[in-house]
């Protein structure tokens, strides 16, 4: 609400300075006194209706949106003007690009720092199975503790065997 005090204030001033008006004679016609002006065009104080109407009965030519800047509009009679669409979707487009680079760079950068939680390995043979499903959970849970599971016989996972260049090459290399 302060900035639109300021801005009338302004607007007020800069007709006066414009239009080589005193303050003294402005603030007569207007019915107030000459520091009362100086608090409207500094902002200090609200410019009420009455104060208006007295501005524009005495100064036809003083227009309250004549001095604020026009923001080019999207639709202009109905038409799309697409000059002013397409800077706002390239203004808010780079926002978004240059903000997603940033967390994706911030990402990968620190996690370099933290320690690795998880092991990956690639197995080509053993395919251990449960044999207490129910108590995946709690075996996981216990591995991580340190507390070290029965282990099972292995099992051979079968896409793993038929992967094999070993076993391959000694089923073709028999003579069958």
């Amino acid at each position: 609400m302060q900035t639109k005090k300021l801005e009338l204030g302004q607007k007020i001033k800069r007709f006066r300075l414009i239009n080589d008006i005193r303050q003294e004679d402005m603030a007569e016609k207007m019915g107030v006194s000459r520091a009362t002006l100086i608090n409207y065009e500094k902002g200090h104080t609200s410019i009420n209706v009455e104060i208006l109407n007295k501005i524009r009965k005495n100064y036809p030519d003083f227009d309250i949106d004549s001095f604020s800047p026009q923001k080019p509009k999207i639709l202009v009679d109905n038409t799309i003007n697409f000059k002013v669409l397409f800077s706002v979707l390239i203004d808010k487009n780079l926002f978004i690009t240059f903000t997603t680079l940033f967390f994706i760079v911030f990402g990968v950068g620190s996690s370099f720092l933290f320690k690795k939680y998880y092991e990956a390995e690639i197995s080509l043979y053993p395919a251990k199975s449960d044999m207490n499903q129910g108590f995946g959970q709690f075996q996981s849970l216990a591995a991580n503790l340190g507390v070290n599971s029965f282990e099972s016989d292995q099992n051979f996972n079968i896409p793993d065997v038929v992967k094999s260049r070993l076993i391959a090459n000694k089923v073709i290399q028999k003579s069958w």
